[in-house]
């Protein structure tokens, strides 16, 4: 159960007695992938509240926004190519 990182004895018990195993997949990936969409987000959050004022939005913010969802989305191509070696 430890080694698994679990804290709750009934829900180890049952996991082991339905499949007989636990795969604990730590992927430090998934903690960036989840910051990086957070942060674009927020960021368009922001541009919209400020077209819905303004009507116009600012190019670095977009390009910001477009760099960090091609990270995304290569993070997300890695991890897929992780778990289909398991």
């Amino acid at each position: 159960m430890n080694a698994c990182h679990m804290t709750n004895m009934s829900a180890y018990i049952l996991k082991m007695a339905i499949d007989g195993m636990i795969i604990n997949l730590d992927i430090p990936e998934l903690k960036e992938i989840s910051s990086l969409l957070r942060y674009n987000g927020n960021n368009i959050n922001q541009i919209a509240k400020h077209l819905n004022s303004e009507l116009s939005a600012y190019a670095p913010d977009i390009a910001d926004i477009k760099e960090k969802q091609a990270r995304i989305t290569e993070m997300v191509r890695e991890i897929y190519l992780k778990l289909a070696k398991l």
